[in-house]
């Protein structure tokens, strides 16, 4: 990775501070205090993600904070998994112990006992919490590894078969494509191996991206788990038990997108989770006109007198938050613009303003999406050799995409090479079906697999 995105990693946390995100300054480690600037980007995520969620036929609950240890513990691989991140409830009362929500997988199946004899199948629901999971305090940076994870989107279905359930798992990665896309994180996406998979699940399709620095972010995630919380919690249908699936998408994501996104001292934000789409500045006598024009639109807009000229915008606060498009009005009847994806100013008849925004803000969001995938798609490296593998892993940046074949062995020696530093990200979900020569035992039926450096 560049000079510059390795500084971008260390200015990352003074710039969500001086931009108005989240304050780190909490006197508890891994807990953030959330700023106006970075309250109104996080209500509009969860506004995207309820959104896509309610287009595909979800319903919002909301479940409460503490899980009875009765209940977290049911499922014992579950529980082990988790255990070394619970926040345990230690009560001076008589009341049932009790955790603090790490994942909410144990009380959605103990409510689905319930709710399936009232509601029937399918059941699909999803929620905006706040989880909390004891990460260790030397990995800890705001928003992308944090010990109170917010917003936390998770979703749970309940199903009747396993084929419903294999299709339910293709429409919840679509949703997270569609998530990710519109924030503009690209990304991978990989079924993990079966020693990563999300406890008690049958599998695991994982999302990562590429941090700056070079290190790998997993930013939302979609588990088959198959009947094992149905038969554990004894959640029936018909003669079987019941087939279930989760997923999750966090405000890692937010600090990915804002990391990708920024320079080394402002914001940029995509169109489509800016809380505010344009900044209208100056004052003349066509700016009411200008301004009637972008009511029009039922763009989310700004106005900012205390900017005077256009050509000062750079030096605004508005700037640095990452707002796409600053307008003028000029003498001429003319609409001056600068937008963060071009350099200049570029100048538009006032009359055809209200019909050329949204083309504007759409290619600002096409453009954002196109920059980040490029950067991102230039740090996949292929390798073939397992030398090359193992070198990756000791100082390669970015994802190393390999062929690997089921072979048992072949995925341990290729574990053998390139941990600690590196991981075996999983199979690739996202690419064109392609077959080549095992990594390790050049056998011609290798699939895609991903590795990369954990963040």
């Amino acid at each position: 990775m560049s000079v510059e995105n390795r500084e971008k990693w260390k200015n990352y946390e003074q710039l969500l501070l001086r931009c108005d995100v989240v304050d780190q300054r909490y006197p508890l480690p891994g807990f953030v205090v959330w700023l106006p600037w970075g309250v109104k980007i996080k209500q509009r995520v969860v506004q995207l993600a309820r959104s896509v969620f309610e287009k595909a036929d979800y319903l919002e609950v909301q479940l409460p904070l503490l899980i009875p240890l009765s209940i977290y513990e049911i499922q014992p691989d579950h529980y082990a998994g988790l255990e070394k991140y619970t926040y345990f409830i230690d009560s001076q009362h008589d009341d049932e112990p009790a955790v603090i929500r790490t994942t909410s997988e144990t009380p959605f199946t103990s409510m689905f006992r319930n709710w399936i004899v009232e509601r029937g199948l399918p059941l699909r629901f999803f929620q905006h919490v706040s989880v909390y999971r004891h990460e260790k305090e030397t990995k800890l940076i705001s928003l992308i590894r944090s010990r109170e994870i917010e917003p936390f989107v998770e979703s749970y279905t309940a199903l009747a078969s396993d084929e419903e359930t294999e299709v339910q798992i293709a429409t919840e990665v679509d949703i997270y494509k569609s998530i990710l896309r519109r924030m503009s994180i690209p990304f991978v996406v990989s079924r993990r191996p079966k020693y990563d998979t999300f406890p008690e699940a049958q599998y695991s399709v994982t999302f990562d991206t590429i941090l700056p620095a070079g290190h790998v972010s997993q930013v939302a995630s979609v588990h088959h788990l198959g009947q094992s919380f149905g038969t554990g919690f004894d959640v029936r249908v018909g003669t079987g038990f019941v087939y279930q699936t989760s997923t999750g998408i966090s405000g890692r994501s937010i600090g990915c997108m804002l990391l990708l996104q920024a320079s080394q001292s402002a914001l940029v934000l995509p169109p489509s989770i800016a809380p505010y789409k344009v900044v209208l500045i100056g004052q003349n006598r066509s700016h009411e006109r200008l301004k009637c024009l972008l009511e029009q639109t039922k763009q989310n807009y700004l106005e900012d007198m205390s900017i005077r000229k256009i050509e000062n915008v750079e030096f605004s606060d508005w700037y640095k938050k990452g707002i796409p498009l600053f307008v003028q009005a000029d003498e001429k009847d003319n609409v001056k613009i600068i937008s963060r994806i071009s350099t200049g100013i570029s100048t538009l008849a006032i009359a055809d303003f209200a019909q050329i925004l949204p083309k504007l803000l759409e290619k600002i969001q096409v453009d954002l999406e196109k920059r980040v995938w490029h950067v991102f798609l230039d740090a996949i490296v292929d390798i073939v050799d397992i030398g090359d593998a193992k070198m990756f892993s000791k100082d390669g940046t970015g994802i190393a995409r390999v062929f690997l074949c089921q072979k048992e062995r072949c995925l341990s020696v290729l574990r053998q090479n390139v941990e600690p530093r590196a991981a075996i990200l999983g199979r690739a979900e996202d690419e064109p079906e392609r077959i080549g020569a095992c990594i390790v035992c050049h056998n011609k039926e290798g699939n895609i697999f991903y590795i990369g450096i954990p963040s």
